[in-house]
């Protein structure tokens, strides 16, 4: 029952729901360069009954300092509500339905029309009480995994620098224990825990507070790709083979989908 078009539909649709790339450049700043296009492609197609959700993550006040006022340009009195893509890939279709929908809408009338939105869908929606709120759950929730997965990794720089196995360690002391498990180490990729957490970093240290541990995994977790170039080249040399004279496979491994590898 989907329609792929060029263009929205001659008439105002009910709603429109705004997924875009959000990413950051070099310096962790975020672009929105592609929301703000999308946001422009819309406005001449809606009417006051059109109902805007963005779900593509944002720093936090990106829908009032930047979707808003387009709107206001065209519709004094927009639909507008934040309600963030939380699945993960491979489960969509399921998690639709079973993860709970934040929404956080720019007045009652914009949360009652997304919550009504994703109950079609199957989903329960949550309302919080606002856009802000909405748009920073969703980069805590990444950032937090992000704090996770750091947290393993730095286990693993301490146990080698104490000559440890820091498989054992994180093995055993996960093993039958009922507390949150500790992450086993490794590199952290994708398009999400790679940038949300700037994301974070940028809306907390524009409103005046820069938080240590969010930076701190962050820079971290994009050191470890570093440390196997430097294992790789100890090993290398304990061989007595130049690196320009190595031959090097690389290997990869997806850790998502359906079934989960």
């Amino acid at each position: 029952r989907l329609t792929v078009a060029e263009a929205l539909p001659g008439e105002p649709p009910e709603a429109v729901v705004i997924c875009v790339g959000t990413p950051t450049d070099g310096a962790g700043e975020p672009d929105l360069t592609s929301l703000s296009a999308a946001v422009q492609a819309i406005i001449h197609r809606i009417d006051s009954r059109t109902l805007v959700v963005v779900r593509s993550t944002v720093p936090v006040g990106t829908c009032r300092r930047v979707v808003l006022p387009q709107l206001r340009a065209r519709r004094p009195e927009p639909l507008l509500a934040f309600c963030p893509e939380r699945m993960i890939q491979g489960k969509a279709l399921a998690e639709i339905r079973t993860l709970p929908q934040i929404v956080g809408g720019l007045d009652e009338r914009s949360a009652l029309r997304a919550s009504e939105l994703h109950t079609v869908l199957g989903s329960t929606p949550v309302e919080v009480s606002s856009l802000e709120a909405a748009e920073m759950i969703k980069l805590i929730c990444n950032a937090h995994t992000d704090l996770l997965y750091g947290f393993g990794n730095e286990v693993a720089l301490m146990a080698t620098a104490l000559g440890l196995d820091a498989e054992e360690l994180i093995r055993l002391a996960n093993l039958r224990y009922p507390r949150p498990d500790i992450a086993l180490p490794g590199y952290v990729g994708g398009s999400c825990l790679t940038k949300d957490p700037y994301l974070l970093l940028h809306s907390s240290t524009s409103a005046g507070y820069r938080p240590p541990l969010v930076e701190a995994a962050r820079r971290l977790n994009e050191s470890v790709p570093l440390r196997l170039v430097e294992l790789l080249l100890d090993g290398l040399s304990s061989a007595g083979i130049p690196p320009q004279e190595a031959t090097v496979l690389v290997c990869g491994i997806a850790y998502k989908g359906r079934p989960e590898t």
